[in-house]
């Protein structure tokens, strides 16, 4: 597993490839008990209160409910390492799968 730090700051940089930003969130505040302290947050992504990332399925499962209650839609995934330009079509339609819930006037173009 990935440390969570870098796991929150690997998020960040691949996300501000496409002028997103993401937003640490305490797991505290979440109400929900993981080995992590931080998970990374991408607003206007998922449920309505954004998409949460998780590097590991088993944080999910036992939270499903609470993150759903909350408005959270959530991934498990792993952060991408390459750099190149199938990295930004892979996040355009990973992004794309999870649905913009923000205001339709702040939608990027390229969704």
């Amino acid at each position: 597993m990935e440390n969570k730090n870098q796991f929150v700051i690997c998020w960040s940089k691949v996300l501000l490839k496409l002028d997103l930003e993401v937003i640490e969130v305490s797991t505290q505040k979440l109400g929900i008990k993981t080995n992590l302290d931080v998970l990374p947050l991408l607003k206007n992504f998922g449920g309505k209160n954004g998409m949460l990332l998780f590097p590991d399925g088993s944080m999910v499962l036992q939270h499903h409910q609470i993150l759903s209650e909350q408005g959270f839609g959530y991934s498990v995934t792993s952060c991408p390492k390459s750099a190149d330009e199938s990295l930004e079509l892979f996040l355009i339609s990973m992004l794309k799968d999870w649905t913009w819930t923000g205001a339709q006037s702040e939608k990027p173009e390229w969704l």
